[in-house]
């Protein structure tokens, strides 16, 4: 069959088969934009259509409502009906869900949630049902802080339409997973990932005639740790060039727990920069040149003059300082992430170093410049090749001495008499 537009994405495939396999256009690679793909599926008669997501759904995510990408499952062929439901990235707003079905946090199965994500669902049944709420997998991130911290993972249960409602359960790590029903037709339930990630959950709901669940207190959620407002870098320190040799110039940290965005620091960069005379102009670490997305060099494949990454580190609140130039790779703990060398400084060389530090999303803060320069190295080849000149001229001149000497000896020595044959 040759592969026309309709095969890619169909406005409306007539599906009769007892199983199959539907995919966005051109899946695995990325689908075009402006696609409005729809499949019509039937099954023999007395029989229900199953429809599974096999493997991790990634889509476009454009902040509420799941307006954006997504698919959307109608029970029946009425597109007036009320549907079933639509699956996306995160609901940044509360999508309607009715029915029955199933939901579940971002990217579950197939790997773990993101950090500091809020998805909200609004279930409605029909008029005089209640709904039933129950988890089929749960894995969330362990917590050291009480279930009300906004660090800790967890997900709500509300018996209504929103948060306002009377709170059914907020269920964490370490929380019991029991079913929950709601009072009346309505139920609100709501995902926060703190920074303690795992697997996520799925949850079915479903109507139901069994008595509603008790509510409890909604738990006092402390406030957030303040944020402060990001400063501008200060006039840069320059360090004393007696104290700085080329593998020991110390940088100390800036033990920033949280950024100016408020969110947790995740890991830390250390960035040099080469200057060309002592007091150059280099600006400030925030301007735009020396934006995170354009500083992409390494030592090992450095540029004059360019600012390049010597180390990058998970952010540890006990780590006081850094040593530039001390010849170890540094790299974060994360899976595969990039090895950088701190390679030695060059001696008798003016830099510029400054360290910044980010959340898990890639936003950062930046710190001040410091600036120093390294001694001037020994030179320890020149004093070895001057040695070996001496060397060399004083054997020369020993033997052009001891030519002179053995010439003048043979000049001065008495000539040899001629032997005379006696008869």
């Amino acid at each position: 069959m040759a592969i026309s537009a309709d095969n890619l994405c169909p406005t409306m495939a007539q599906l009769t088969e007892a199983s199959g396999v539907i995919t966005s256009p051109f899946y695995p690679r990325r689908y075009p934009n402006n696609q409005n793909c729809n499949w019509q599926i039937t099954a023999k008669k007395g029989n229900r259509v199953k429809l599974e997501i096999a493997e991790s759904m990634d889509v476009s995510e454009c902040g509420s409502k799941c307006v954006c990408d997504y698919i959307e499952v109608e029970n029946g062929f009425d597109t007036d009906g009320a549907a079933s439901g639509k699956k996306c990235v995160c609901p940044t707003e509360a999508i309607a869900l009715s029915g029955n079905g199933s939901l579940s946090s971002p990217n579950y199965p197939m790997s773990n949630y993101p950090a500091s994500r809020t998805c909200t669902w609004n279930i409605t049944g029909t008029a005089g049902k209640r709904l039933k709420f129950s988890f089929t997998d749960f894995a969330l991130g362990s917590c050291s802080s009480a279930c009300s911290s906004p660090f800790c993972t967890y997900v709500e249960v509300y018996d209504g339409n929103s948060e306002s409602s009377p709170l059914l359960e907020r269920f964490c790590y370490n929380t019991a997973q029991e079913d929950k029903v709601s009072s009346g037709n309505q139920m609100f339930v709501k995902f926060r990932s703190g920074f303690s990630l795992n697997r996520g959950f799925e949850a079915h709901y479903s109507e139901t005639s069994d008595g509603p669940s008790p509510t409890v207190e909604k738990p006092t959620t402390p406030a957030k740790p303040p944020t402060t407002t990001a400063k501008a870098p200060t006039t840069p320190a320059t360090v004393d060039i007696s104290d700085v040799e080329r593998n020991g110039a110390v940088l100390k940290l800036e033990r920033k727990e949280f950024l100016s965005n408020g969110n947790r620091t995740s890991y830390t960069q250390i960035i040099v920069k080469q200057l060309e005379e002592e007091g150059q102009n280099i600006g400030t670490s925030t301007d735009q040149k020396y934006a995170a997305k354009d500083i992409i060099k390494d030592y090992e494949n450095k540029v004059d003059g360019e600012p390049y990454i010597t180390a990058e580190f998970d952010y540890d609140k006990g780590k006081e300082s850094f040593t530039i130039g001390d010849e170890k790779y540094y790299s974060r703990s994360k899976s595969g992430s990039k090895k950088y060398l701190n390679g030695e400084l060059d001696s008798g060389t003016n830099y510029a170093v400054f360290q910044r530090s980010f959340d898990a999303y890639r936003s950062y803060d930046s710190g001040s410049f410091i600036r120093f320069k390294t001694k001037k190295g020994f030179p320890w080849l020149t004093v070895l090749l001057v040695v070996i000149l001496v060397v060399v001229l004083a054997l020369a001149l020993i033997a052009f001495v001891c030519w002179l000497v053995t010439k003048k000896k043979r000049e001065e020595a008495p000539p040899k008499p001629d032997n005379v044959g006696m008869n």
